[in-house]
């Protein structure tokens, strides 16, 4: 198996210009399209001029005057605080996308709730959500302080509170347009990485070397793993080289917790390697498994927001259309993490890569068992 593993290695090491065009490909794309949408990417003012949200809220509430001076830091952003009464035709308006969120304050059941749709303004919703739980965090406060020292609240309330304080977010968190280019430009080429595993079957027919390779003593099974071991380790070798120089040339930010991003960048690998070795000995003709290849990584990719983001682009339907594209998991965890430290779709993605992987692989081994022939 180590001899099909190194033969694998020298295969892809002896074609210089596809090794060269692999590497280079990607980070001629970061830099071009990092440069082109820059200006989509600045965070230099905080403008949300057209988001408007719905509220209920009883003007007895004890939430009234709070909430007031909660919207009021809100409309300096240009956010419009829109009052209904029906909780109903609220909820029908944000499935409608016609509304970024809807808040409903209940004095009667003690609650805070928000409604939000996650397929309109999903950045901005979730800003207004973290400043109404600070909101929520300190209206509870004064109501605990309240019964245990209601002179105390007095006090308190005479200081007026700033529920948000704007900053600027020149930081280590915020992405810049090199950032995202960056990752999905890298996520955008591992998908290309199918032609590889394609590749080192349809080369052996190409090369007439099928046939040995079959009557060789070694196990089939064995010959199969060693495919696929050597297209992977032979892929991973790029994808450093290519995220070495995409960070100290380009300055890409790949987070603290590179280890998680490798990870996922590891398990794309392993599910497109799969894929090229699958459709080569499923569909057998490499001019379908090209045109495969073309019709659905590009399809993959833009569902993925690869090309550019599409979150608030294209509405419900398309947000529902994109969550089957592995491309639009692996992107969505690596921002999380690098960006935002969190950590809840990483299981989906790596559950999704290695499933459509091993359901490959099980494919290709028994089409690959079955054959006399290359």
């Amino acid at each position: 198996m180590l001899n099909i593993i190194k033969k694998e290695l020298k295969h892809s090491l002896r074609n210089r210009r596809a090794l060269l065009l692999f590497i280079l490909f990607p980070l001629i794309l970061m830099w071009i399209l990092s440069t082109v949408f820059a200006g989509q990417f600045s965070s230099s003012t905080l403008n949300y001029e057209g988001v408007s949200v719905l509220y209920t809220i009883d003007t007895e509430s004890h939430l009234y005057e709070g909430f007031n001076e909660f919207t009021a830091v809100l409309n300096e952003m240009n956010i419009n605080f829109v009052k209904i009464n029906n909780k109903e035709e609220a909820i029908k308006q944000i499935e409608n996308n016609n509304y970024v969120c809807y808040i409903e304050l209940s004095e009667q059941n003690k609650a805070v709730t928000m409604f939000k749709n996650n397929t309109k303004g999903t950045t901005t919703s979730s800003f207004i959500e973290s400043l109404l739980s600070t909101f929520v965090q300190e209206f509870n406060l004064r109501y605990e302080i309240g019964k245990i020292n209601p002179s105390a609240l007095a006090n308190f309330n005479s200081k007026k509170s700033n529920h948000v304080k704007v900053v600027s977010l020149k930081g280590e968190n915020e992405i810049r347009s090199i950032d995202y280019f960056g990752i999905t430009m890298l996520t955008l080429i591992i998908m290309y990485s199918i032609n590889t595993g394609l590749g080192s079957i349809t080369r052996e027919q190409t090369l007439k070397t099928g046939d040995r390779i079959i009557e060789t003593p070694l196990p089939k099974y064995k010959l199969f793993l060693g495919k696929v071991v050597g297209c992977f380790i032979v892929t991973i070798l790029q994808m450093i080289l290519v995220i070495s120089f995409s960070i100290f040339a380009l300055g890409v930010n790949y987070g603290n917790d590179v280890i998680t991003v490798f990870c996922i960048i590891m398990s794309e690998i392993f599910m497109c390697i799969s894929l090229g070795i699958g459709i080569a000995l499923i569909v057998k003709k490499e001019e379908i498994g090209n045109g495969l290849i073309s019709l659905g990584v590009p399809l993959m990719v833009f569902l993925g927001g690869g090309y550019f983001p599409i979150d608030d682009f294209g509405g419900k339907t398309l947000a529902t259309i994109a969550k089957l594209s592995p491309v639009k998991w692996v992107n969505e965890s690596i921002f999380n993490i690098i960006h935002l430290q969190q950590y809840h779709t990483v299981a989906t993605t790596l559950t999704i890569n290695l499933s459509i992987a091993l359901i490959m692989l099980v494919l290709s081994s028994r089409s690959f068992s079955k054959r006399e022939e290359l």
